[in-house]
C-alpha cells in the first residue's frame, strides 16, 4: 500500500537480511537489496518473496564497473574485496584474523548512478567489509538526490589492505552535505583480555556510523516539503538512536507552523506516533522525570493528549513484541 510518508532504502550488503534498524518497517517502506553473493542473493529473494515492497539486485555496488574476484571467507559475512592486511594483524594478536577459503567469487560491480531501475532512495544502509567508501563515490548523483541519512560500516585500522578509513568516509560525506550523527558503540571494543568488569574496554576497530542533513536546512526546506520530510527524518532519528534530536525536530517544526494533520492515518505517522508514546511509558518509570512536559510535547506535536491506562495499551496493542523487548508492565 502506498501512502504519503512511505519512502525507500537502499541496502548494499544485505547477507542475512535487513538491518535490526528497519525490520519493524518492513512492511511500510520499500528497500532495495544488493547482495552479489549468488547462494545469498536467491535466499534474500526467497525471504521477502511475498513482499512486494523489497527487491533483490545479484550486484555489487562501487565505485567503477567491472568484474572484482574475491576470496571468500570461511564467516561469509567477512568476505571482502580487499584483503586482510597482515601488518595489522601481526601486530595485534588479539584480533582475529578472518579465516579465507581456496573458493574464489566473481562479482560484477557497477555504480549505482548508472543503475536505471534505481527508486530515489531517502536512506541508504552499507555494510561491504571496508568498501563504503567506493559505493558512495558511485552514488554521488543518487546521494544528492533527496537522500537524509546514511548509515555505513566504517574502519578506524588498516585491517584491510588498500580500504578507506573512517576519516576519509566522513571527509566524502561532509563534502557530500551530511553531518556526523553518532556511533553505534557503548564502549566495548576488541578485548585483549576477559578482564574487563564494566564492560567498557577494549579497542574500537570498527563500527557502524549514521550521518544525517543538517536538521536546521531540513526545517528551512532545502529537501523537500517540511511536514513530510520532517516526519521521516525523525523516524530515522529515533531508530538510529537519536530519539532527543527526533523530538526536537518535531517539535521545532510544528511550533513554526508544520501541519501534520494530513498524516494521521498514514502507517509511518501512526508507527512514529506509538513509539513516542512507549517512550513517554519508559521515561514514567524513570524517579523523577519531569512527566508533565513530555505529555506537553506529545500534545504540540501530534495535537492529540497522550494516552494513558488502558487509551495507552489499546494505542500501542497492534506494535509486534512491544511487551516482551521493553519490559513494561501492565499499570
Amino acid at each position: 500500500m502506498k501512502t504519503e510518508l512511505r519512502f525507500a532504502v537502499l541496502d548494499v550488503g544485505a547477507r542475512y537480511g535487513l538491518h535490526p534498524t528497519w525490520t519493524r518497517l518492513q512492511h511500510l517502506v520499500d528497500f532495495d537489496l544488493f547482495e552479489p553473493d549468488p547462494i545469498e542473493s536467491k535466499h534474500l529473494r526467497f525471504l521477502y518473496l511475498k513482499n512486494p515492497g523489497i527487491r533483490t539486485f545479484p550486484l555489487a555496488l562501487g565505485a567503477e564497473p567491472g568484474i572484482v574476484r574475491v576470496r571468500q571467507a570461511q564467516h561469509r559475512g567477512l568476505t571482502s574485496q580487499f584483503s586482510s592486511d597482515q601488518t595489522f594483524f601481526t601486530g595485534h594478536r588479539y584480533v582475529d584474523e578472518p579465516l579465507l577459503e581456496d573458493t574464489f567469487l566473481e562479482i560484477q560491480v557497477d555504480r549505482l548512478d548508472a543503475i536505471d531501475d534505481r527508486k530515489r532512495y531517502t536512506f541508504f544502509k552499507i555494510d561491504v567489509e571496508g568498501a563504503e567508501y567506493e559505493v558512495l563515490l558511485g552514488a554521488q548523483q543518487s546521494l544528492a538526490n533527496g537522500v537524509l541519512g546514511v548509515r555505513a560500516e566504517v574502519q578506524f585500522h588498516q585491517m584491510f589492505r588498500g580500504s578507506a578509513l573512517f576519516g576519509d568516509v566522513d571527509s566524502l560525506m561532509r563534502d557530500s552535505g551530511f553531518e556526523l550523527l553518532n556511533f553505534d558503540y557503548r564502549g566495548l571494543g576488541k578485548c585483549a583480555s576477559p578482564f574487563v568488569p564494566d564492560q567498557v574496554g577494549g579497542q574500537l576497530l570498527s563500527t557502524d556510523a549514521v550521518w544525517i542533513r543538517p536538521l536546521s536546512r531540513i526545517m528551512d526546506g532545502e529537501f523537500g516539503e517540511v511536514s513530510s520530510t520532517s516526519l521521516r527524518m525523525a523516524i530515522f532519528l529515533l531508530l538510529n538512536g537519536a530519539s532527543d534530536l527526533s523530538a526536537y525536530l518535531l517539535s521545532e517544526v510544528k511550533a513554526g507552523g508544520a501541519d501534520f494533520a494530513s498524516f494521521s492515518e498514514d502507517p509511518l505517522y501512526v508507527f512514529l506516533k506509538n513509539e513516542f508514546a512507549l517512550m513517554g511509558k519508559r521515561l514514567s518509570y524513570v524517579p523523577q522525570f519531569d512527566m508533565a512536559r513530555f505529555i506537553d510535547f506529545f500534545h504540540n506535536v501530534f495535537d492529540e493528549g497522550y494516552p494513558e491506562r488502558h487509551e495507552f495499551w489499546h494505542q500501542v496493542s497492534l506494535i509486534p513484541d512491544m511487551h516482551r523487548d521493553l519490559g513494561l508492565q501492565r499499570n
